[in-house]
C-alpha cells in the first residue's frame, strides 16, 4: 500500500508537472512530403512568409532551416511547419524546409551522402545506435561548444546542471544536442496469451532466470505441439545475449561486439564471444531452435521476424523494456505477462546520447538552428507546436489533458502527432500526457529509475577514434555476421566447436590490435 501510495503521489505530481511524451510512430518505407509527390522528391517546404509571422523581425533576417529526419511522410506536416514558423514569429523569423528518409541503412546512407556532397542543410536526428559514433569520426558533425552556450543558453544550461553535457564532448568538441528523459533497456520476459492456441497459466514472479523461462517455454510447446505461432522470438538488439548481460553484469554497449564488467571501475574490454554469456546464450538458442521454439531462420528471414516483444501477432514470447510495458498501460492488460530477470544484476540506462540532433558541418544556418532549440526548451507552445501539431488537426484533448489522435486516426495512420525521429526532441518538462503515455506510465517508469541496478553507463558519451583499426573492424563485423550469428540464432551443429572457430577467426583477423586502440582510449575518457 505505501508503494501505492507513492505511485499515486508521482502521478498526480507528473500530471502537474512534468509530462509524458509521445511513443515512435511505425516507420515505413516511403519518403517524405505529402505534398511533394513528384518522383523521387521527398522534401518539403513549409514557406510561412508574411501571411504566417507577425512580421519580419529587423534583427534576424529571414532563412529557410532545413531538418532532416528518418521516418515516414506525414499528411499535415506542411501545416504543421508553417504553424510552427508563425508560434515562433520574429523570435527565429524561419520557415523549415522538412526531409524524411525510410529508416535502416538508407537514412544513414543518405545521411552521409549529403554531408559528404557538401549539402547545407542544417540539423537532422541521430543516436549512438544510428549513425552518430560513425559520422563524428568522419568529421561529418560541427563543432558547437562555442557556439551552443551563445545561441542555445538556456538549454545549455540545463545541461550543465543535469551533468548531462559530457556525453556530448568527444574531444574537446561539442558534436551534438540530447534528449532528456530517463529509460533502462533492461530486458524483460515477456508473453501475450493471445498468439498461442493453448494459453499455459504463470506465475511471472516465479520466473526469474533464463532456466526458469526454458522450463516454460517447453510447457507451452508441449501444450501446444503443432502452433502456428512462434513460441519464441527475439531478434537483433534484444536477442538472447541481452538477457543475460544482467546475469553476468556486462555492459550492453553496441560497440563491434565489445563489452565490459560493470563492476570493474577500469572498463577493460572484454570480446563479447570470449564470455560465459555468449556461450550459454548460444546453447540456449541451439536448444530452442533443434526443439522448435525459436524459428530456425530468424536471422536469415530477419525482417519477417524482427521485433522487440509480442507485437508482431505471430510470435507468443519474447523480451520487453519497461518503457513499452507501460506504454498503453499494457501491463494492465490480463492477457500480457511480464517477468523481470536477474532483477540484481546490473544494467545500463540508455545514455543522453541515444536519441540526440547534430548541426551539419556545412549548415548553412547553425547559430538559427540553435536558437531553435533554445526555444524549445523555453516555450511550451511553440515545443507543442513541433512535438504535437495543431490542436484540432493532428490532435485533440480529452478530459483528462491527454493528447490523443483525431477521431478516425491512430498510430499507424497519423497525420503528425507521434511522428519518427521526434525523439531527440524528448524533454523532460515539456512533454504532455498522451494516450500511449500516460502520467501513470511515467510515474511507473520514475519509480523504476530509481532501482539502484539500473545505471549510468561508465562509457556513456563515449565516442572512440577508430582510424587505425577501420580495416580490422571491418573484418570483425563481417565474421559476426557470417559465423556470430549462427551461434545467436542456434543454428550451429556443435556449439562448442563453432565456438571456438568463431574466436579463433576473430583473434586472426586482428582482434588484439583494436583492443589495443580503443582501450587507451577508454582508460582517458574515464580519467576525464
Amino acid at each position: 500500500m505505501k508503494k501505492l501510495a507513492r505511485i499515486l503521489i508521482l502521478v498526480v505530481a507528473l500530471a502537474m508537472l512534468l509530462s509524458a511524451c509521445g511513443t515512435p510512430a511505425p516507420t515505413a518505407t516511403t519518403t517524405a512530403a505529402a505534398t511533394t509527390a513528384a518522383a523521387g522528391g521527398d522534401t518539403t517546404t513549409a514557406a510561412g512568409g508574411e501571411a504566417t509571422t507577425a512580421a519580419a523581425s529587423a534583427e534576424l533576417p529571414r532563412v529557410t532551416l532545413k531538418f532532416v529526419f528518418g521516418g515516414p511522410g506525414y499528411a499535415s506536416m506542411d501545416e504543421v511547419w508553417k504553424n510552427v514558423t508563425a508560434v515562433a514569429g520574429d523570435r527565429l523569423n524561419a520557415d523549415f524546409q522538412i526531409t524524411f528518409y525510410p529508416w535502416g541503412e538508407e537514412y544513414k546512407q543518405k545521411l552521409q551522402l549529403q554531408i559528404s556532397s557538401g549539402d547545407d542543410f542544417d540539423l537532422n536526428f541521430d543516436g549512438d545506435w544510428l549513425s552518430y559514433n560513425t559520422l563524428v569520426n568522419q568529421g561529418a558533425y560541427l563543432d558547437i561548444k562555442d557556439l551552443a552556450p551563445q545561441y542555445m543558453p538556456e538549454y545549455y544550461k540545463y545541461l550543465e546542471e543535469q551533468n548531462m553535457l559530457k556525453s556530448t564532448f568527444v574531444g574537446d568538441g561539442m558534436y551534438c544536442i540530447p534528449w532528456t528523459p530517463l529509460f533502462n533497456p533492461r530486458p524483460w520476459f515477456s508473453w501475450w496469451d493471445a498468439n498461442i492456441d493453448t494459453p499455459v497459466e504463470q506465475d511471472p514472479a516465479l520466473i526469474k532466470t533464463i532456466e526458469d523461462v526454458d522450463v516454460y517455454l517447453h510447457k507451452v510447446k508441449e501444450a501446444n505441439p503443432n502452433t502456428k505461432y512462434h513460441i519464441w522470438e527475439s531478434v537483433g538488439d534484444y536477442d538472447t545475449n541481452t538477457i543475460l548481460q544482467a546475469k553476468y553484469d556486462l555492459a550492453k554497449w553496441d560497440f563491434h561486439y565489445l563489452t565490459y564488467d560493470l563492476k570493474d571501475p577500469t572498463a577493460k574490454l572484454i570480446p563479447e564471444e570470449q564470455t560465459d554469456m555468449f556461450k550459454e546464450s548460444a546453447q540456449f538458442a541451439k536448444k530452442w531452435v533443434d526443439d522448435g521454439i525459436f524459428p530456425r531462420d530468424a536471422w536469415t528471414n530477419k525482417p519477417a521476424h524482427d521485433t522487440l516483444g509480442t507485437d508482431l501477432g505471430h510470435v507468443f514470447s519474447g523480451t520487453a523494456m519497461y518503457e513499452y510495458i507501460v506504454y498503453e498501460d499494457r501491463y494492465k492488460d490480463p492477457q500480457r505477462h511480464y517477468a523481470q530477470l536477474y532483477e540484481d544484476g546490473l544494467f545500463v540506462n540508455k545514455s543522453p546520447v541515444n536519441n540526440l540532433n547534430a548541426i551539419n558541418k556545412n549548415a548553412k544556418n547553425p547559430e538559427r538552428a540553435l536558437m531553435f532549440l533554445d526555444l524549445l526548451w523555453q516555450d511550451q507552445d511553440f515545443y507543442n507546436a513541433v512535438l504535437y501539431g495543431i490542436e484540432g488537426v493532428t490532435y485533440r484533448r480529452n478530459d483528462a489533458g491527454e493528447l490523443l489522435f483525431p477521431e478516425g486516426i491512430d498510430a499507424t495512420t497519423s497525420n503528425w502527432m507521434e511522428w519518427s525521429s521526434q525523439w531527440g526532441f524528448w524533454r523532460l518538462g515539456r512533454m504532455q500526457p498522451t494516450a500511449a503515455r500516460s502520467a501513470e506510465s511515467w510515474a511507473l517508469n520514475d519509480e523504476f529509475m530509481k532501482k539502484p541496478q539500473n545505471i549510468v553507463a561508465p562509457l556513456a558519451g563515449f565516442v572512440p577514434n577508430t582510424d587505425s583499426v577501420k580495416t580490422e573492424i571491418a573484418a570483425r563485423d563481417a565474421l559476426y555476421v557470417e559465423f556470430g550469428t549462427l551461434l545467436d540464432y542456434g543454428v550451429v551443429d556443435d556449439v562448442d566447436a563453432a565456438l571456438a572457430e568463431y574466436i579463433q577467426k576473430q583473434k586472426d583477423a586482428g582482434l588484439d590490435k583494436i583492443i589495443e586502440a580503443i582501450q587507451p582510449q577508454v582508460d582517458a575518457f574515464l580519467a576525464q
